[in-house]
Formats: structure tokens, C-alpha cells, sequence
């Protein structure tokens, strides 16, 4: 369990992430080793990233095999299971726990085009920054 210390020391850690410029590599990283694979169906499962603000590459894909997510920029040839579209800001926001998901589909800033139990815990397996406080506070960008 955390400190007050250590959480007041979380917060400000924080604070501005999302000020920086964060690039699509990197977040396509970060989101590969975040996902939760056990809360995703046992077969092996892609998500395509369509990234909007991105003009050379703006696909990208995380590719779940045998327990383990890598991201990769080249189609596979495998079926995709879940498109994300959306904008590296806004990504970064929810990377960061600064916007929640589910908030930014209803708000339309992500798409997300998936089977319902994909969809349903996407919270669940899409996972966020280990760098967020404990209790992150979901607000608008």
C-alpha cells in the first residue's frame, strides 16, 4: 500500500504526461505490455490501431500469440478482432488514466469496432499506465 507520500509522489509524476508528445511507436509499446491477456478470450487475438493524426504508418497492430502481446506495424494477414481509431492524444490520455475509455467512445473520440465481449471489459485487458495514481480521476481532454 502506498504512502501519502508516496502517493502525493505518484500524482505529481503525473502531472503533464500527456502535455509531452508521445509517439505512436511508443504507445503501441506501452499498450502491448499492458494488455491483460488473461481477461482476453483464449485464442490468439489482433487489435488494429487506426491512428487518425498519423499519415506514414497510421495502422498499427498488437498482436496476442500464445499469452504474449507485441506490437507490430505490418498487416499479419491475420483476421483482426478489435479496431481502435482514435488520435495519439487521445490515446495518451487514456494510456496516462487521464480519460477513461469508455468516456472517450461516448464522447467520440475512440471507435471502437469489436464483438460485444471484447468491447464489454475493454477496461479490463487494454490496461493503463503503471505511472497513473491508484485511484486515477477520468476527465475530458
Amino acid at each position: 500500500m502506498l504512502t501519502e507520500l508516496g502517493r502525493w509522489g505518484m500524482c505529481y509524476a503525473n502531472d503533464g504526461m500527456t502535455d509531452k508528445h508521445n509517439t505512436a511507436s511508443g504507445l503501441m509499446r506501452d499498450f502491448a505490455g499492458a494488455i491483460n491477456v488473461d481477461a482476453l478470450p483464449s485464442c490468439d487475438v489482433v487489435i488494429q490501431f487506426n491512428l487518425t493524426d498519423i499519415e506514414d504508418a497510421p495502422k498499427r497492430y498488437i498482436n496476442v500469440r500464445n499469452g504474449a502481446a507485441e506490437p507490430c506495424l505490418q498487416d499479419l494477414g491475420f483476421d483482426v478482432d478489435v479496431y481502435i481509431t482514435a488520435t495519439v492524444p487521445t490515446l495518451t490520455k487514456i494510456w496516462y488514466g487521464e480519460l477513461d475509455i469508455h468516456k472517450a467512445i461516448d464522447e467520440g473520440l475512440v471507435k471502437v469496432v469489436a464483438p460485444p465481449l471484447f468491447l464489454r471489459n475493454i477496461r479490463k485487458w487494454l490496461g493503463i499506465s503503471a505511472f497513473t495514481t491508484p485511484n486515477p480521476r477520468f476527465v475530458a481532454p
